[in-house]
């Protein structure tokens, strides 16, 4: 249910943030640190960006969302290379002001692969999932834009291929689905063609 106002957002979001905590209290699983968001909650955004997982090794726990987009003032390369495509493309506002990012998985982990087969990687992204469809439903983002295959496969149930881009539809927005960074994954033409498609989509 899309939240009915920015406060009522806001008090959602707390509530998800509390039980997130309160579930790393019980089960644990982020010595290298979780977080939620990376940017401010915000009630119908052009566009909503969704990773894997937390990448760094900072062992910081989330307790509240940032005050302003953390991609943009990243020193990790992901973020890095994620507001380059945006200010390549034009689209630095909208990046910066109109974009809300999240996670697959809300805990952080130096190997993804291998952390997503344990128990404790199991259940936290089973948790994740569900507070993810939770922030979609209440934010109703204009368009989606997910980096990897797993988050673009847990939302479509459908393969997404390296190196090309992959499209579907989910809760009603568009879906983007473009190749991680890491590894080299994302071509430069895979990384345009998202970025184009994301110009189109999100509107003026």
């Amino acid at each position: 249910m899309v939240a009915a106002s920015q406060l009522a957002l806001e008090r959602e979001v707390s509530r998800i943030y509390a039980e997130a905590n309160a579930y790393a209290d019980d089960v644990g699983g982020v010595e290298n640190g979780m977080n939620i968001l990376y940017t401010p909650p915000r009630l119908h955004p052009r566009l909503m960006v969704i990773s894997m997982q937390g990448a760094g090794d900072d062992g910081v726990r989330q307790v509240r969302w940032p005050e302003r987009n953390q991609y943009a003032v990243s020193s990790y390369g992901f973020g890095k290379r994620m507001t380059a495509d945006f200010d390549d493309a034009g689209m630095a506002g909208l990046f910066r002001l109109e974009t809300v990012a999240t996670n697959l998985a809300f805990a952080q982990a130096k190997h993804f692969d291998k952390w997503r087969r344990t128990p404790v990687g199991k259940g936290w992204l089973e948790r994740s999932r569900n507070w993810l469809d939770e922030l979609i439903a209440l934010m109703a983002p204009r368009v989606l834009l997910t980096y990897g295959s797993p988050p673009f496969e847990a939302l479509t149930g459908s393969h997404k291929a390296g190196g090309q881009l992959a499209e579907a539809t989910y809760c009603g927005s568009p879906l983007v689905g473009c190749s991680h960074y890491s590894r080299n994954a994302a071509t430069p033409e895979e990384r345009r063609a998202a970025m184009g498609r994301i110009r189109e989509l999100t509107g003026p």
